[in-house]
């Protein structure tokens, strides 16, 4: 517990670090990041309220760094975890149909970037739902 409190502390001084002055494309592009990274810290902490809210901040700042700024298959992988992480969000909190429509759209992205292991992830996470409890 200890470690994640202490990674979410550096995560957080990383996002103070960005300089307000620098390219705003720059600095979405690095948010887009950030925001991931700080979703999951605070996911394995079970603190849901502020991973939801960071996995939104992820969202908007990824829908508004433009495609020149990617590299061919960036934008795709981030849009990838996004779903995946906000799938797994759902189903933790019992939003089931929320959860299976996520783990739908980020295996129609790992599909169309190639990402034949991103697929086999979301197929097993799909099995929950051929499978109910």
């Amino acid at each position: 517990m200890f470690l994640l409190n202490q990674s979410l502390g550096i995560l957080e001084s990383l996002r103070d670090r960005l300089n307000d002055n620098q390219d705003i494309q720059d600095r979405n592009n690095l948010l887009v990041g950030l925001c991931w990274q700080s979703a999951s810290v605070l996911c394995f902490l079970r603190r849901y309220d502020e991973a939801s809210t960071e996995l939104e901040n992820m969202r908007r700042n990824l829908e508004s760094v433009s495609g020149h700024e990617w590299s061919p298959r960036q934008r795709g992988e981030y849009q990838s975890k996004y779903f995946f992480l906000s799938g797994e969000l759902a189903y933790v909190l019992g939003n089931a149909a929320e959860a299976h429509r996520s783990f739908i759209e980020g295996r129609t992205v790992d599909e169309r970037i190639g990402d034949r292991t991103g697929v086999a992830m979301y197929d097993l996470r799909l099995q929950l739902f051929a499978n109910p409890r």
